[in-house]
Formats: C-alpha cells, sequence, structure tokens
C-alpha cells in the first residue's frame, strides 16, 4: 500500500505548530498591541518531550502566524532543568512572566506529563514559580534576580510541593489573584493567592479540589461575580469545567460542572486570553499520544487548537465556539439542505482532507446519525462523528481511523444540554486533526492519522430518518 510521506500528509494546514519538534501547552497567550501572542512549551532539539523551553509566536488575525525567537530558555547555571507552564501579565507598563522553574529546588519526585511522548522520561522534580520581565515588544525576557518569586514556604504546614505548578493571573479590584494546581495529602488542589504588586503573595486557601487526581493547568475567568474555572485532570486527559460564587473562605461553590473537552480527547492544557474586544479566548494543546505504535519518521509532535471563544450563561451554561476569524480560510464551498435520509450512508460529493463542515440535524425517527470524514472509497479507512440524540451524547468514533491498526482506536465522548429538536454539529477537519462543536455548548477533539492517499470522502449517514436542515462544506486554506 502506497502510504507516501506521512510526516508531510498527516502535517495539520491551518492549526499552528512549529516548524518542527515537539510543543505542548500554550503558555502566557495574551492580546497585546494589537497583537495576539501565544507563547508554548517547546523542544527546540527533537520532537519529543524533553529540555522545555518557551517558544513564541504572534498574530494579528488568530489565524496566521509568525514565528518569534524563543522566549524563555532553562538557566542550568541556577539549578534549572525546564521551564514549564505559566502566563503573561501587563503590569502598567511592564510585561511579567510567571511560570514554574523545575530544578533540583524544593525537593524531588518522579513526574511525567500527561500526554508525553514514549520517549519522554520522567524527570526529578523540585518546582518553584519564577518571574521574568519582558521588554516592550515582548521579545526580550529577564528573569528577576530575586527568583523563586514564590516557593512552597507560602503555605506554612500545607506541603503542596507535589506538582505544584502552572501559574494563571488576573487582576481584580482588590489586586492581582493567581491560582496554581498542587497536591496535598489525597487531593488534587487549586490554590488561590492575591499580591498587591506580582511580588509579595498571600494564600488565601484551597479555591477547589478533587480526590485522588492531578489537577494541571488551571485558568479562571470571572462572570459578574461568580468564577468559571477550567483545569486539566491527568487521569482522565481531559479538560473539565466548574462555575460559581465564592465562599467566604476563599473555596468555590460549585453550582455547575462538567467536562469541557474529553474525557480521553487529544484536547488538554488550556490557557486563556482576553481580545481587543473583552472576548474570552481559549487556547488548548491537541497532543499526539494517539499516534501509538504507527512507525513513522515524525520531525513534528503537537499543535494548538484552534482559538475557542468562550462565554456563560445562567440559562444555558457553557458557551463555546471556534473563533470567526477562522472564516477567512473558507475556500471553494458546497450548499445542500431541505433533504432527508434514513437508513444509509450519503456520500455528499466532497473530498478533502482539510475542511470545514457545518451541519443540522432534525431526527424525525429514533437512531444515531452523524458525519463521516477523511474516508476510503471502500470505507475501510474512515472516522465518524455519531450523534446520539436519546442520551445526548456525541462520539469521535476512530475504530477505523487509520488502516495501520497501530493507532489508538478508543471513542472520544462528549454529551450536550440542548433539548433543541435540531443538533447542530461544527467540524474542523485538518489532516490528522478534528475539533467538533456541539450547538455552541459543547466540544471535543481527537488526533486521527490516515494512511491511505484515497481517504478523503465526507459523508452523511443515519440509522433512521432524519432530515437535513442544513449542510455546507468549505475547503480550508494552509495558513503557511
Amino acid at each position: 500500500m502506497e502510504t507516501g510521506n506521512l510526516n508531510v500528509r498527516l502535517r495539520p494546514r491551518y492549526h499552528f505548530l512549529p516548524r518542527k519538534n515537539w510543543m505542548n501547552d500554550p503558555n502566557g497567550t495574551i492580546y497585546y498591541k494589537g497583537e495576539h501572542h501565544l507563547f508554548y512549551q517547546y523542544n527546540p532539539n527533537a520532537a519529543y518531550w524533553d529540555d522545555m523551553h518557551w517558544g513564541h509566536a504572534k498574530s494579528r488575525d488568530l489565524v496566521h502566524w509568525e514565528e518569534l525567537p524563543i522566549a524563555l530558555a532553562p538557566s542550568p547555571e541556577l539549578g534549572e532543568r525546564h521551564c514549564f507552564s505559566g502566563c503573561c501579565v501587563i503590569d502598567g507598563e511592564r510585561p511579567v512572566i510567571y511560570y514554574t522553574s523545575v530544578g533540583e529546588f524544593e525537593g524531588s519526585k518522579t513526574m511525567v506529563r500527561s500526554g508525553g511522548s514514549p520517549d519522554a522520561e520522567p524527570v526529578r522534580m523540585g518546582a518553584q514559580q519564577w518571574m521574568a520581565v519582558g521588554s516592550d515588544d515582548l521579545l526580550t525576557w529577564s528573569k528577576i534576580e530575586g527568583n523563586p518569586a514564590l516557593s512552597t514556604a507560602i503555605h506554612g504546614g500545607h506541603d503542596v510541593v507535589d506538582d505544584w505548578r502552572d501559574p494563571f493571573i488576573w487582576k481584580e479590584q482588590d489586586g492581582w489573584h493567581m491560582v496554581l494546581a498542587g497536591t496535598h495529602k489525597h487531593e488534587g488542589c487549586i490554590w488561590l493567592y492575591r499580591s498587591a504588586d506580582l511580588s509579595d503573595w498571600q494564600l488565601l486557601g484551597k479555591l477547589y479540589a478533587e480526590d485522588h487526581v492531578i489537577l494541571e493547568c488551571p485558568n479562571v475567568v470571572k462572570f459578574g461575580d461568580k468564577y468559571l474555572l477550567i483545569y486539566s485532570v491527568i487521569e482522565e486527559r481531559a479538560v473539565k469545567f466548574c462555575y460559581g460564587p465564592l465562599s467566604p473562605d476563599k473555596r468555590l461553590i460549585v453550582e455547575r460542572q462538567g467536562y469541557l473537552d474529553g474525557p480521553n480527547s487529544g484536547y488538554y492544557a488550556t490557557n486563556i486570553s482576553i481580545d481587543g474586544d473583552g472576548r474570552v479566548l481559549l487556547w488548548g494543546w491537541i497532543n499526539d499520544a494517539a499516534r501509538g505504535e504507527l512507525d513513522v519518521p515524525f520531525d513534528w509532535s503537537g499543535i494548538q487548537s484552534v482559538p475557542r471563544v468562550i462565554g456563560w450563561s445562567e440559562e444555558r451554561g457553557l458557551k463555546i465556539e471556534p473563533a470567526k476569524e477562522l472564516e477567512t480560510l473558507r475556500g471553494r464551498s458546497a450548499v445542500k439542505q431541505g433533504f432527508s435520509i434514513g437508513g444509509e450512508t450519503v456520500d455528499t460529493g466532497i473530498e478533502g482532507t482539510a475542511l470545514d463542515v457545518e451541519v443540522a440535524f432534525r431526527p424525525t425517527a429514533g437512531g444515531t446519525f452523524g458525519v463521516k470524514f477523511l474516508r476510503s472509497p471502500d470505507g475501510l479507512e474512515e472516522t465518524a462523528v455519531e450523534v446520539d440524540p436519546a442520551n445526548k451524547r456525541v462520539r469521535i468514533v476512530r475504530e477505523r481511523s487509520s488502516a495501520s491498526g497501530r493507532t489508538d482506536a478508543s471513542d472520544v465522548v462528549q454529551t450536550y444540554r440542548s433539548d433543541e429538536p435540531t443538533v447542530s454539529l461544527r467540524l474542523l477537519i485538518d489532516q490528522s486533526a478534528v475539533e467538533v462543536f456541539v450547538n455552541g455548548e459543547s466540544c471535543l477533539a481527537a488526533r486521527i492519522y490516515p494512511i491511505r492517499e484515497d481517504s478523503r470522502g465526507l459523508y452523511l449517514f443515519a440509522q433512521q430518518a432524519v432530515d437535513i436542515v442544513r449542510f455546507q462544506a468549505w475547503e480550508m486554506k494552509p495558513i503557511g
């Protein structure tokens, strides 16, 4: 079977990734002086996890990106081995990065990041929170002489040195606030701190906790007088959220919660920025753990998700959709509407490996329905997005996603809340990645690795009768 150059053919066309090598968590995402800045975990030396730096790219339109020089590199002369995740804020006119510095600082433990490649080795970890100050153009960063800016001594008798990482900072009327993840006894915790000057911090308390898990990459957005907490869970390979007010002792009173993406998703380790129009942009890493044992000499690994715009409705809950700027990449399109299918798989006549698809289904009987894509003519290689309206569930079915038989073939499952009779799907298909948005309220992502060059078909299917209220698909232009 002719597989061609899979290193090139499976490389996404409109999701951001560096020219080569390993990338994971988005870091320091910020809108500054008319430009979106994306920092990210980066190994400049190989396409596997190791030697963590902060890569850097910027964009004016959220679509086309300019790669910039590395922002942060480890300082071995100071005992630093890795520059882990963190955030970027503007203090007056001073750009500031807070990040987790990893070395032999305050004890050590064995730790492996979620989604790491098979080549990733455990690291001996002692974590501190370090600070760096940037130039006005955000291109040059200097670590302050007083690092660590924050050490575990702030917790007094609480031993949270284990897994203590991923600072995220925002400002309120009473000063700067920061959350950090860290394990304490049997709990995975999100800890809350406050500072007037980004230097002297006070522990406010344990914002949130879950039993017997490790939490990572917390982000906080305030809507009115309530807080949306977004965080990742290693054991579930998932991004989750909680929403509610704070108690007097600074704990989150959870009114609503759920999976933002996942579990078992390729989406992980989020970050947040606010653009000039006040939109809340959510960023995430879509990893390549699902490659499994696919024997291809890839010179890249890991991509960034498309920017997602999030909001909150007291009536509907979480709102989430792709940034509208992505529509500028749409090329040739095909439109069909007002037809029905049932008990069959229907060829739309559209082919492609980089597509934007919108389809609205209105079931008139029971059974599942959905979209099949990256499908070979004989149907032996395909990926499906399947909607089960009876259980309000959507699955990315990967059983036949790769004819190699060597990649992760497990399903990715998400639920949705809407009781509306019409189910609207948005699929962003990009060579070896897919992001799915359901009714503007739910999403899920997956990596897929079709090896056949003829796996380009786009189909609709339904177990029983379903009306297609709206269907449109666009070819997507590459960003570089």
